[in-house]
């Protein structure tokens, strides 16, 4: 059996004892949580899942918690006994956070505090190839994967896209040896093919890789090895030889060498855990209305005015946390 460390232990025993409180909660508001589960079949056909109940069990106390705190009102009255915010704000909360849009898309977790840590993993780009720089993002929790240019989208394969080369001295490809000649292409600043290796006849085996224009002028050639040279640069070189460009190859992956001799031909990914500090925002709302119109509307038309208004207020607290969290 594997022993566990310290830090896996205490990070067990932490969840553990999360697990536990969330449970106790989930006991205590059984009643609410019943009808919730009772809303939702009527409505959408299904029953609470754990993760949402204990989501709308945790921000039932928490509200609790808050209306105890703020002495908050909702509703204004001509009364002496004003209707308590606590009132009506248990009913919107039950009815609003399961049947949130974002369940569907996002994970909705609720906190036990105002201001918390969020703590997801990002997986970063762990080699420099072509276009792609190390350590920038490859799959955001946050944003999703990169894929804003083909560097990103080609990052494992072994095709290296949109390397840059110096257009005025000899050098050498990032991924070599083992360039894979007839399958170089040249472009320049703006992305247009201006030289290629047309040469897919005698591949892998030719010693050298000739680029050439649209009119068969010779740009650079290049050897298996990866090396390049630069004397055709000034003479044929159309945006002549100060211009930015870049170099798309295939390259066989079990080759290529970093300085100490090591085999890097396979790109690397990293993991890394980021954290977002985050603080709860207010969604205030209210709406005015007599205990005899109440009754009326209850006697003449059977409508539970108090239902009608949970139903309302509680949509619109959801469209506006749905479109604040969409655009985010």
């Amino acid at each position: 059996m594997k022993k566990k460390t310290g830090l896996s232990a205490l990070a067990e025993k932490r969840m553990i004892s999360i697990l536990n409180q969330q449970s106790q909660l989930v006991e205590a508001w059984e009643p609410f949580l019943t009808e919730v589960d009772s809303y939702m079949q009527d409505t959408r056909g299904r029953s609470l899942n754990i993760h949402e109940q204990r989501n709308v069990a945790q921000v039932l106390q928490n509200a609790l918690d808050e209306s105890g705190c703020r002495k908050s009102k909702l509703f204004e009255a001509t009364q002496e006994d004003d209707i308590n915010f606590l009132g009506i704000q248990l009913p919107v909360i039950a009815a609003l956070l399961p049947t949130l849009v974002l369940n569907d898309i996002a994970i909705v977790q609720a906190l036990d505090r105002r201001t918390a840590s969020v703590f997801y993993f990002d997986v970063l780009y762990g080699s420099t190839k072509g276009a792609v720089t190390a350590n920038d993002t490859m799959i955001s929790s946050r944003t999703g994967h990169a894929r804003s240019n083909t560097a990103q989208r080609r990052y494992a394969m072994a095709i290296v896209d949109g390397e840059a080369i110096d257009n005025t001295a000899a050098g050498t490809l990032e991924y070599a040896p083992g360039i894979t000649l007839g399958t170089i292409v040249v472009k320049n600043s703006a992305g247009t093919i201006i030289g290629q290796d047309f040469d897919t006849t005698s591949f892998p085996s030719a010693a050298n890789g000739t680029v050439t224009d649209s009119s068969g002028n010779t740009l650079m050639v290049v050897t298996a090895a990866g090396a390049y040279d630069s004397a055709t640069y000034n003479a044929n070189w159309p945006e002549g030889s100060n211009e930015d460009s870049t170099i798309t190859y295939q390259y066989q992956y079990d080759l290529p060498t970093d300085a100490y001799g090591n085999y890097d031909g396979v790109p690397e990914v990293n993991f890394t855990v980021q954290q977002s500090n985050i603080t709860a925002m207010d969604f205030p709302i209210k709406s005015k209305y007599s205990v005899g119109a109440s009754i009326d509307l209850l006697k003449a038309h059977g409508i539970n005015l108090e239902s009608e208004v949970v139903k309302y207020l509680g949509n619109e607290v959801g469209n506006g946390l749905e479109s604040l969290a969409i655009a985010a």
